[in-house]
């Protein structure tokens, strides 16, 4: 077992002590969009709101089940929600 490395939760915790929420969300709203790649803004938003009442969604920025801020999970178009049991972003 490697002593020196980070728990997730607390990597979580010092990179959101440098950005906040807003700040990913943002970052990952300005993509530029590109067809078949990105989301388009609706499809982002939706997925956004699905994401925010999602109980497996931490600090308002990461899914626990991909480890992935879910901003910029949920601005690929090709992702997917990797909710157990089924996607949250139907």
């Amino acid at each position: 077992m490697d002593l020196n490395k980070i728990c997730p939760q607390c990597e979580i915790k010092n990179s959101l002590s440098e950005i906040t929420p807003e700040q990913i969300i943002q970052n990952a709203r300005n993509l530029p969009f590109k067809e078949g790649i990105t989301s388009s803004d609706e499809i982002f938003e939706r997925r956004m709101t699905a994401c925010r009442h999602c109980p497996a969604c931490i600090s308002q920025t990461t899914c626990i089940h991909s480890g992935a801020w879910c901003a910029f999970r949920a601005r690929i178009l090709q992702n997917t929600c990797p909710f157990p049991g089924g996607s949250r972003w139907n």
